[in-house]
Order: structure tokens, then sequence, then C-alpha cells
């Protein structure tokens, strides 16, 4: 069972989705007396809800008939729900406006992701305001300002940074104010501050950032997290100044799995290889040091998608003889028994296992991997926000196309319909971070890499290397230095 927090602390407590009844609904948590009260009662999937400013309403997103739109509801359930959009394209992630009588919304009705207001005094979707209008950016994460004027966002950028936005609903000409780099800003009650998140290039760590509204670069790292932090919000005992005066605190990490270590020997190599019960791969093997958490995440994702998606991998550990192919880096961490390869043929079919989403990241090229839930009956997973990729190896006629063929694929014409469960996401949550792309991977296929996964530790290439190989057969890897060329270890 799981259960996620959003919206803003109010009298009447928390609204959160849970699927504690089998699919997932929203309930309000009564902070007082711990008691959760079962708002919505639909077999579909409901999400991210948000109050209304006097916590008599709440507005969220519902998955029905394979499209996800916004509906409103009264908290004593004597109202509603009431639907708010209709447009074939998603709308998703709600926020209400503290006057109460705007709701800004992500769409992507315009072919690409939107932030829109649609005020209730007129609440035709037809009279909507596109409060961005920029159809090469995906903007999302709307946040109101106390004021109720201002609407902060964020967006990533072609060089793959990704910046928070402030701009006034009521002016969708108006250039947007530039307030940071990071994404999902929530702004302070006294309305000077926002908070977002922030995630720095080549780190396995999110930072909680404070930035000071209308000072661009003022900014400081008020918490430190070792996973990826989603939905900051504020209360309204925390100010900006308290904020800046913490110097910076770090979460301590959530355990789901312990490493049992068969074998720990005094010289290298200290560690052994062990084999991956039920697993069909060439080489069903992984360092001791990461095979239970390969089975942590084996077991999660069966829970989470309602099949084995790991029981069968194209590689986990490569024997040293084996030589990479175009694409492959050279000093690959399939020889540590540090990485796992998905099944890259899952994204094949009709609708395909896997839906690959393109992130860049800085100068890299990253996937995003979602696996298509077994049920499709909104008790797994949840619909996707993200327009796929397609690549060019999966259309026949590419070649064709000049353009495809060379930028290695295009978009899809349509968010899929369905349930997915993110695997980025889930394999993170147990230390495997994906690999970038290789810079050739438009026009090589084994260089598109999306569908490995390692778990570092945060060491080196070469320190993983010796963990389980002698020195000596280290030797055709390492150059004059003694250290493989471009490792690595975060």
């Amino acid at each position: 069972m799981t259960a996620t927090l959003a919206g803003r602390l109010t009298a009447r407590g928390w609204p959160l989705r849970s699927d504690r009844d089998g699919n997932w609904e929203i309930y309000v948590l009564d902070t007082n007396t711990g008691e959760t009260t079962r708002l919505t009662d639909d077999p579909d999937f409901q999400g991210a809800p948000a109050w209304s400013p006097d916590g008599q309403w709440i507005v969220y997103e519902s998955y029905k008939e394979e499209n996800l739109d916004l509906y409103i509801a009264k908290v004593d359930g004597s109202e509603g729900p009431y639907r708010l959009t209709y447009h074939p394209a998603p709308d998703f992630e709600p926020a209400w406006s503290p006057g109460g009588r705007h709701i800004a919304f992500t769409t992507w009705r315009d072919g690409n992701q939107e932030i829109y207001v649609l005020s209730l005094d007129n609440p035709s979707e037809d009279a909507a305001i596109n409060l961005t209008r920029t159809p090469d950016i995906n903007e999302d994460y709307a946040s109101w300002a106390p004021n109720g004027v201002l609407v902060a966002y964020s967006a990533p950028q072609p060089n793959g940074l990704e910046i928070v936005y402030a701009k006034p609903f009521n002016d969708p000409d108006a250039e947007p104010l530039v307030i940071g780099q990071g994404r999902q800003p929530t702004w302070a009650p006294n309305g000077a501050s926002l908070v977002f998140a922030a995630e720095p290039p080549g780190q396995q760590r999110d930072y909680l950032v404070a930035g000071q509204f209308g000072t661009f670069g003022v900014a400081s790292a008020v918490a430190e997290f070792p996973g990826r932090v989603s939905d900051p919000d504020w209360s309204g005992l925390a100010s900006a100044e308290n904020l800046g005066a913490w110097g910076g605190v770090q979460a301590a990490p959530v355990q789901l799995y312990e490493e049992d270590i068969v074998y720990e020997g005094l010289e290298a190599p200290r560690y052994r290889l062990s084999p991956l019960n039920g697993v069909n791969a060439p080489e069903a093997l992984l360092s001791d040091r990461v095979d239970r958490a390969f089975d942590a995440l084996r077991t999660a994702a069966l829970s989470q998608v309602g099949f084995d998606v790991l029981g069968t991998l194209n590689d986990a550990w490569w024997r040293l003889d084996r030589q990479p192919e175009p694409g492959q880096q050279a000093n690959n961490w399939h020889y540590t028994g540090r990485a796992i390869a998905l099944n890259r043929n899952l994204t094949l079919g009709y609708p395909p296992t896997l839906e690959v989403v393109r992130e860049e990241v800085g100068t890299d090229t990253h996937w995003r991997v979602f696996v298509r839930a077994q049920a499709q009956n909104g008790q797994l997973g949840e619909p996707l926000r993200r327009l796929p990729w397609q690549f060019a190896y999966e259309l026949p006629r590419a070649r064709e196309n000049l353009e495809v063929y060379n930028q290695g694929g295009t978009y899809k014409d349509a968010i899929p319909p369905g349930y997915y469960v993110d695997f980025t996401q889930l394999a993170a949550d147990f230390g495997w971070r994906r690999m970038p792309a290789d810079t050739t991977w438009s026009r090589n296929v084994n260089g598109v890499r999306f569908w490995e996964f390692v778990k570092t530790d945060n060491l080196t290439w070469t320190e993983a290397m010796l963990e389980i190989h002698p020195r000596e057969a280290l030797d055709p890897f390492l150059g004059p230095s003694g250290v493989a060329s471009g490792e690595g270890g975060s």
C-alpha cells in the first residue's frame, strides 16, 4: 500500500491519494485524529488532489475512458464530482488559486505541455487561457503565489537544464521571470520566496533549493536527499528566513532491503558473483554486493507491474573476454557484475510493454522507461503524462524520412492510453540508476542504452572491478595511468 500527500495543510487536514482499497482514490487525512475519510469511489485512477482556499472543495485528476481530466468535488460528499475538462488530450496537475476562482493545470491540448488557467466564473474549457504559449517547451507544476496573481512553474530547456519561472496569470503575453534552476516550485506563505527541487548533473541525490523571488541566482540548498524529491510544499510555520538559517540539512536514506554478503575476503578480489535465481539471461550473475538489491527491485517491480519484468534480461554479468559492440563502453559496468539490461525488444508490439520517454540532462540524452501494467483496471500503475519516443530502428520506413532517421527517431503522435509504472524511478529507489545514451545513439542502436541500469554505490569502475577480479585481469582495460579511460563512479 502506498499513499502520497498533496495540497496544503488546513484545519481539515491533508488531501491524499492512496491505493489502500485496491486502486487509487482520494482521501482526506485528519491530522488531529489520524483518521482518513474516502472522498472518491471510482474504479479508475484518481490523483493530484488540491484544496480550494476555503477547504470545502478538492480538485483532482481522474482517468476515465482512456482520458485524464480534471474534476472537483465537495469534501463532505454533498456535491460533485463535477467534470471541468473534456479535451481528448491529458489535463493534469491542478492548482487552485488563493482567491478560489481560478484553477491552473497542465495540458497537452496544443501538442505539447502548457500551463492553462480556467476561470470558475466561466468554467467552459474553451475559455481557458494558455498562460505559457511555448510550443517547443513543456511546462508543468503550476504553483500560485499567495497574492493570487503570479503563477510559478518549471520547464526543461533544450540544453537539458530545468528552469523555474513565474508569470502573472492575467497577462499571458508578459515575459516570464526566471527564478532559478530546478523543478516543482512552491511559494513561501509570505510570497517572497520559493522552494523547488534541483538535481545536480551526475549526482545521485536531489536538493531542495530556496530562491528569493526577483533575485535569479541567489539561492541556497536547504536540504539534501538521497533520492528524487517530488511535490515539495510549505507549512504555515516555515519562512524563507528560517530556511536560509538552516545552512542545509541532509535526509537519511530509507533502506528498502539489506545486502547479504555471502563471502568477503581480505584481499582482492574480495567478493564473488552470485546467481540470479529464476532469471533468464546469458550470464545470470551479479556481484554479491548488489544481488539483494536486484532481488528487492525485482520483487517490487513484480508487485507494481503485475508480472516479472526482470525475469528475462538481455544481459547481466559479462565475462572479461566479451567484446563490447560499437556504442558500448570499453570499461562497461557489466564486467563489474553491477549492471543489468532489460529486454530491449519489449518496446515492440502493440501495445508495447515498454514506453520510453526522452529526457535531456545537461549535455546527455537520458531515457525514462515506463512498463505497461498487466492489469489495466486502475489497480496498478498510473496513466502516462509524457509523450514517448519511437526509435528509428522501430520504424520500417525511417530511412525514407531523412530527418527522422538522422535524429534517431521521433516522438509518438499521441500519449498512449493505459496504466504504466515508472520503472526508472522504481529502479532508482533501490539504487539502480539509468545510463546516458552514447553520443552516437541516433545512428547506432547499441548506443541508445535505455535498457541499461547500474548500481555503482559511488565506486569508480576500477574499484568495482577489483571487488570481483584480480588486478592483473584489468590490464587490457587500463591505460598508461592505470585508470580506465572515461571512468566515473557517481
